[in-house]
């Protein structure tokens, strides 16, 4: 999941995140993926999610 794309959604809210926030974000963004390749847990991809196509 591109951080710049949560980073700007964000600040559209206005929702503060803080540097930890934005680590963890990009971490489950990452377990999710690698655990979906073997669990499909869900439709959205690698690419889904770092072309910004979560919905």
């Amino acid at each position: 999941m591109p951080l710049e794309l949560l980073i700007a959604g964000a600040k559209a809210l206005p929702v503060s995140l803080k540097p930890e926030h934005l680590e963890a974000f990009r971490l489950y963004g990452e377990e999710l993926a690698d655990w979906n390749k073997d669990f499909n847990l869900t439709a959205i991809t690698d690419n889904d999610v770092r072309y910004g196509r979560c919905r």
